[in-house]
């Protein structure tokens, strides 16, 4: 049906951006699914950037293979601290719901560390765009626009190009606070 078809699609989606490179629908543990599946209802108890999430969850698994190359190791609080760059209100995070991402990364680096960290980072990368077109970015290229300044529109466009590699490391972070209130930087309604 089409109810299964989709959640296959949905469940190796979910697997890929997690860097689970052995992951087959059909022959999946539900351990594989009940990590999906944890790390959403986490997300859920904090407001978080899901893309600046991934390419922070990614960068943890460089950060554990640095570290093991030179004879020492990341801890699960180390993780935790790189993936916080992704919480909107990072300082209000309560321990229940810090408990609950490093219950999840645990887990998470557990079930990676049985593949060969190269090829996970390799599907990580491949799968999580390190740029998407926020709607604060474009309202900055329409106010850069409307005073006949297109530099930032030229360089908007030569990112969307390709969204998987680094582009500059000013975008690739959570929406900038002044962003928050400002009319047409958060969301867009019917009427934008």
């Amino acid at each position: 049906t089409y109810n299964d078809y989709y959640d296959d699609i949905w469940k190796k989606t979910v697997a890929n951006k997690l860097g689970l490179v052995d992951y087959r629908v059909d022959h999946s543990s539900s351990a594989d699914d009940s990590l999906g599946d944890e790390l959403w209802k986490t997300m859920a108890q904090t407001p978080t950037d899901y893309t600046v999430f991934f390419t922070a969850l990614a960068k943890t698994l460089k950060a554990s293979k640095a570290a093991s190359d030179t004879g020492t190791h990341s801890t699960i609080d180390d993780m935790y601290k790189t993936i916080s760059e992704s919480f909107y209100d990072r300082d209000n995070v309560s321990p229940e719901v810090q408990r609950s991402y490093k219950t999840w990364l645990s887990s998470w680096s557990r079930r990676v560390s049985s593949q060969p960290a190269r090829d996970t980072l390799t599907l990580m990368e491949r799968t999580n765009p390190r740029f998407i077109l926020r709607n604060y970015l474009t309202q900055q290229v329409i106010d850069q626009a409307e005073q006949s300044d297109y530099s930032m529109l030229d360089q908007v466009a030569e990112w969307i190009k390709s969204p998987y590699t680094t582009q500059s490391s000013e975008y690739e972070k959570i929406r900038p606070q002044w962003a928050t209130a400002k009319p047409g930087c958060t969301m867009l309604t019917c009427s934008s």
